[in-house]
């Protein structure tokens, strides 16, 4: 079938929605479909397939069509022009994350699914939200976590009447299927040895555990922690902090194209997930209470031990047998789990059960299963 999959988000970016965004499209083709990606236009110069193939790490088979009128018209008279030119492809499918654009194409039956990481952050798209079920056009909502779920069932009148499919986010598989040891990855990538190598790889956003890396890190000096990601300025404040604190086994290595982050990964014997008690987004909303990582299940394709705070929507995929989990903000907790990492028989077997457990996350299954649920497949 053919899908028109559309986003207000900025594409290329580093930021997870972008990254989401993008995976999801990349599911949908490789599921076997045709899929149109509508977006802003933000820059003169659009960059080419092989540079969004590299820096969001999956191949870039469907179409992507750049509207301008963003910056303009503003995002509200923005979305009314995507949604014209969205009903003009006359699509079997259409696919957002927009809430007000799945509204508009739902009241004109249009088969729309709307796919929702967090509740409504604005008035108009709680108003939005709550024209959407028993319009015509709706073939289901798709959730992340079944916490965002009984959220949204709670808040949105007819929410929990409708088709509500939950799937967590997913992880393009084949690009993890070339196993390597932490040793050859390292070796590689020139890192040194060390006694134990932890990684963490995503935003420096307030709550995402920064400030319990460096606690770790100055309790267990003889532990290489190895930072990867974040926006420039987050990063070279992080080295100031860790230069300032004399911190000389933790490497902040800056942001890491998705295509390379498997690699970097696998050179890491721990791969850790250290979430505060509230957890930030770049628009500035808080996500402890429901928040499915996409590095989570970039972690279990890795096939590395995964030490994790304990946060409800990370415990709906992972479990004692499949990876440590800590109570957030609890610096005791986590050392005594970093201490159990050094055992390598229990790395192996909870990475390996982690592993085994991510193959049913694979994008292009969780996009049949979307389509399937939603009664379009």
């Amino acid at each position: 079938m053919h899908i028109v999959y559309l986003t207000n988000g900025r594409i290329p970016s580093k930021t997870a929605n972008s990254l989401q965004s993008v995976k999801i499209c990349a599911g949908f083709v490789a599921a076997g479909h045709e899929l149109t990606m509508l977006v802003p236009r933000y820059t003169k110069t659009l960059p080419s397939p092989a540079e969004l193939q590299q820096l969001y790490g999956v191949p870039i088979d469907f179409r992507i069509e750049w509207l301008r009128g963003y910056r303009t018209l503003g995002r509200v008279a923005w979305e009314a022009r995507a949604t014209a030119h969205a009903l003009r492809l006359k699509a079997d499918l259409y696919f957002t994350i927009d809430m007000r654009i799945a509204a508009a194409l739902a009241a004109l039956n249009r088969p729309t699914v709307l796919e929702l990481h967090d509740p409504p952050p604005r008035r108009l798209d709680t108003w939005a939200l709550r024209r959407l079920p028993g319009a015509p056009g709706l073939r289901a909502f798709v959730c992340v976590s079944h916490a965002l779920r009984r959220i949204l069932t709670d808040r949105v009148p007819g929410f929990g009447d409708c088709t509500v499919v939950v799937e967590p986010n997913g992880v393009d598989l084949d690009r993890f299927r070339a196993s390597r040891s932490p040793a050859d990855a390292r070796r590689t990538l020139g890192w040194d040895e060390a006694e134990l190598t932890a990684g963490y790889a995503g935003h420096l956003y307030a709550g995402r555990g920064f400030d319990m890396i460096l606690t770790l890190a100055a309790q267990y000096p003889r532990v290489m922690f190895r930072v990867m990601g974040g926006e420039a300025a987050a990063v070279q404040e992080a080295r100031d902090v860790v230069a300032g604190r004399g911190l000389g086994n933790v490497a902040v290595l800056g942001f890491v194209p998705n295509a390379g982050l498997p690699l970097y990964l696998q050179a890491c014997d721990v791969l850790l997930m250290p979430y505060a008690r509230r957890v930030f987004v770049s628009g500035g909303g808080e996500t402890a209470a429901f928040a499915n990582p996409l590095k989570m299940f970039e972690y279990m394709a890795a096939g590395r031990l995964i030490i994790s705070s304990r946060l409800p929507g990370i415990e709906e995929v992972l479990g004692p047998d499949s990876a440590l989990l800590c109570e957030p903000d609890d610096a005791a907790e986590w050392g005594a789990a970093l201490e159990r990492a050094h055992d390598p028989e229990l790395r192996e077997r909870l990475a390996r059960r982690a592993r085994q457990d991510v193959e049913v996350y694979g994008t292009d299954l969780r996009a049949q299963r979307i389509l399937s649920a939603a009664g379009v497949a």
